[in-house]
């Protein structure tokens, strides 16, 4: 908990560029929300669940509300982050990847 209330006060100020706000969002509070979502299965639900956590975590930091009626493109683009449940994928994905020795070898066993 203590922790976080460090970085709030990173993440809340109004003083702070919004790329340094982005940075601190990308190397320590995403990396926690993606910790465990790597290896669930998730369903459509619990992908929303994270995107709508991300978002709010987003609009709280560029202290935008609903109101204001920003798109999530914008915000996101202001930041420079992409969606998380993309970057779940893109880390799944990367994992079931074989390197190319791996394939050569699969490939001789194969033949």
């Amino acid at each position: 908990m203590e922790k976080w209330s460090e970085l709030s006060g990173v993440l809340c100020d109004q003083w702070m560029p919004i790329a340094v706000k982005g940075k601190v969002y990308k190397t320590m509070v995403r990396p926690v929300m993606i910790y465990g979502a790597e290896a669930w299965i998730l369903r459509r639900s619990e992908e929303g669940l994270l995107e709508r956590t991300e978002m709010r975590t987003l609009r709280w930091m560029l202290e935008f509300t609903l109101k204001d009626r920003k798109r999530n493109y914008h915000i996101r683009h202001a930041i420079g982050v992409s969606c998380i449940t993309d970057k779940i994928r893109v880390s799944r994905f990367r994992g079931t990847h074989m390197s190319s020795d791996e394939q050569m070898t699969t490939a001789s066993i194969i033949s």
